[in-house]
């Protein structure tokens, strides 16, 4: 597998793939382009001057699901590997629905919303 080394900050990156496309992490689509998702969100991180941490290689649609489900805490605290992502019930369910769809599609993302359109995440 190659290996993409990350100079600044120290860390290997592994991108997962052939020379036609990489496997999305978590919905594992064969996808032209990845996002690097921050498994500890740099936010949580940057300010107490600590390392960034581990990535993963993921599809934008995975990664704005991601965003739009949980908040930058959640993440950082009780969703910070790729099993915890993967058995998360909204985002179980939305791998499952994901990995039906075309690559090339743009897919588009919903945050859950209380009955009087707030933001709910959690």
């Amino acid at each position: 597998m190659p290996v993409n080394k990350d100079e600044q900050m120290g860390f290997t990156h592994l991108r997962i793939g052939t020379p036609t496309g990489m496997i999305c992490e978590l919905c594992e689509r064969m996808m032209e382009q990845l996002t690097a998702h921050h498994l500890t969100p740099r936010q949580k991180t940057k300010r107490k001057k600590v390392a960034p941490g581990p990535t993963i290689q993921i599809c934008s649609a995975c990664h704005r699901q991601l965003h739009a489900l949980f908040n930058n805490s959640q993440l950082a605290k009780e969703l910070n590997s790729i099993d915890k992502l993967k058995s998360y019930p909204d985002m179980a369910n939305f791998l499952t629905w994901v990995k039906k769809q075309d690559p090339d599609r743009r897919i588009n993302v919903s945050r859950r919303v209380d009955l009087k359109g707030k933001d709910v995440r959690r």
